[in-house]
């Protein structure tokens, strides 16, 4: 049984705590004690917002013995089902509770989740628009409308939804970030800056409101007032990484790799991955300062040394090796981080060109095979490294697309410098 200290319950009351501990209890020690319909859905929603499916699915299946015909228990099998992926189960269920109960905004709600999933957001915002009709969490019904609206690519309504979410509750970090995303998608950059400096005055402690304004300043190149920005939000939350990462974004764009890497070293300590500080510092010793691979190298083995499977350090310690002419290791590496990475084109690239500098011809055509088997399914770059470490994780993204895009010709380089043509291989993709 976990300790009644443990942080799950961190954003919760005592009353919330103490009924799931003693569900908890009950559970342990096989005893079926009775808890009210209200309080079980109470145990239901606990364990959904953290996340701990198993114990959903089995407080779900007590609640059902204790009130089979409860509309409440219902809809959460309903919304346990929708977590699954089995939204064919969950529609019925919905279905029927919404001819029973037309008005009953959880069901409402339920079926516009079910809608989304089914692709069909219309239909899905029409049932959300309904469960806001009794202003239960409005900021969350609001950001699923925004979310809608974007799968239609009409960000304007995004937009609108995004701040009535924001309206609701300024402390709403998803719909902030996603409000943020989609000016960027609609090239609508400047309108970030703007709404973020004023939510930023409303709300000076807001941090994530200085967060998204410095990130604003640095799309925009203006690199001072990102700091500025950034430097607002780390005295507001001195182990706020994201605004570490965006100062030292800045900084490395600004050809500071000297600050960039102090800046990234002073949250080292306090970062939830320190692995990923290490990475983003080889990152800058490779890219920015390439006489500086010998280090770049020792920061990146302190990635994989935390991170075993970090596949970005091995694909970077790969190419270091591969530039240092060390071609045996390079080809270990970028071994190591395909078996460690989804599938992504640009390893398989890297690891066809590795594998001929190291005279592997066999293993060199095998990855450039994959590669033309694959090119219209496999993506270059996904995304990695969590929210507000954004900059890092795009301009990394881009930078690579780019290198993989430039050696997609048709023919590698060779070590002599003679180029291996693979054009037929192209023909019969092409």
């Amino acid at each position: 049984m976990r300790s009644t200290t443990d942080d799950r319950f961190s954003n919760y009351d005592d009353d919330v705590r103490e009924i799931v501990l003693d569900f908890e209890t009950s559970q342990q020690s096989g005893l079926r004690r009775y808890y009210d319909a209200d309080e079980m859905e109470i145990i239901i929603d606990f364990y959904m917002d953290v996340c701990d499916i198993d114990q959903v699915e089995y407080a779900v299946r007590y609640a059902e013995n204790l009130f089979p015909e409860s509309t409440g228990i219902r809809v959460r099998r309903a919304i346990l089902l929708i977590n699954k992926g089995q939204h064919d189960k969950a529609l019925p269920i919905a279905q029927e509770l919404h001819r029973m109960e037309p008005e009953n905004t959880e069901v409402l709600f339920a079926l516009g989740v079910i809608y989304s999933a089914l692709g069909q957001p219309m239909k899905s915002i029409q049932y959300y628009l309904g469960a806001a009709h009794d202003k239960n969490s409005l900021e969350i019904i609001y950001y699923n409308i925004a979310i809608e609206y974007c799968a239609m690519s009409r960000y304007e309504e995004a937009i609108h939804y995004y701040k009535k979410a924001i309206k609701q509750n300024p402390e709403y970090i998803d719909a902030l970030h996603a409000l943020a995303d989609t000016y960027y998608e609609s090239e609508r950059t400047a309108d970030s800056v703007q709404y973020f400096q004023q939510l930023a005055q409303d709300k000076p402690y807001n941090k994530e409101a200085w967060l998204l304004l410095a990130e604003g300043y640095y799309k925009l190149s203006l690199y001072e007032k990102a700091i500025d920005a950034a430097e607002y939000a780390r005295t507001i939350d001195n182990k706020f990484t994201p605004a570490y990462l965006i100062i030292a974004d800045c900084y490395r764009d600004m050809n500071q790799p000297g600050k960039a890497t102090s800046t990234l070293l002073e949250c080292k300590d306090f970062c939830e991955k320190p692995e990923w500080i290490y990475y983003l510092i080889g990152s800058i010793y490779f890219y920015n300062t390439p006489q500086n691979i010998p280090t770049a190298i020792i920061y990146y083995r302190k990635a994989i040394e935390i991170d075993p499977f970090q596949c970005d350090a091995l694909h970077d310690l790969a190419r270091c090796y591969d530039e240092m002419l060390d071609y045996g290791s390079a080809a270990q590496f970028i071994d190591r981080a395909i078996d460690a990475a989804p599938p992504l084109a640009e390893y398989h690239f890297d690891a066809a060109q590795i594998h001929m500098h190291n005279f592997d011809f066999e293993k060199a055509e095998e990855k450039q095979r994959r590669i033309l088997a694959s090119l219209r399914s496999l993506p270059l770059r996904q995304p990695t490294l969590r929210r507000g470490h954004r900059p890092f994780e795009r301009r990394h993204r881009d930078c690579r697309r780019t290198r993989a895009l430039r050696r997609h010709n048709g023919c590698m380089l060779l070590p002599n410098g003679e180029n291996q043509p693979f054009q037929k291989h192209c023909a019969k993709l092409l």
